[in-house]
């Protein structure tokens, strides 16, 4: 279960990098990911409030990845690829 969770967030990875990257918004994305690290690694002078605020602002970059595909990758991968040893 854990080898299909860690693979599942790699996999995502990967295909929203090449999502944003093929539509032109790599730019963006990174950007929003770094203002969100930064308000998170400052809550504490920030305010609860204001970090969740600021995600709420934040939109998607493009549509959102289904949750659903990276799991089913991550699961036949582990399934068929990595059988049990």
């Amino acid at each position: 279960m854990i080898e299909v969770f860690v693979l599942e967030k790699l996999i995502g990875l990967v295909i929203v990098l090449a999502q944003c990257a093929w539509s032109g918004k790599l730019f963006e994305l990174f950007r929003n990911t770094t203002v969100l690290a930064i308000n998170l690694a400052h809550i504490n002078t920030l305010g609860v409030k204001h970090v969740s605020e600021t995600g709420r602002s934040f939109r998607s970059v493009d549509r959102p990845l289904p949750y659903a595909l990276p799991v089913m990758i991550a699961t036949v991968i582990v399934v068929f690829v990595f059988p049990l040893r």
